[in-house]
């Protein structure tokens, strides 16, 4: 859970220097929560479904940027 928050807290950090394990770490615990998200968007009643749904796709669009961030740092 640390690796997760610290992942979103480090979004415009591009001068911290991280091992490749550490972000294949968070990549993985981030995209462990959208596969969470779209499960439940998937099991909830249909009046639930689409809100559920749309939420998921806006984060998954805004996760890219700290995704990038963390692949920079660990290329570094």
């Amino acid at each position: 859970m640390k690796s997760f928050i610290n992942f979103w807290q480090q979004t415009f950090n591009f001068k911290q220097k991280i091992s490749w394990r550490q972000a294949s770490s968070r990549i993985l615990k981030n995209l462990i929560f959208i596969i969470i998200l779209y499960f439940i968007a998937l099991i909830a009643p249909p009046s639930w479904e689409e809100p559920i749904a749309y939420f998921v796709q806006v984060y998954t669009i805004i996760s890219i940027i700290p995704t990038i961030t963390t692949t920079i740092s660990a290329i570094k």
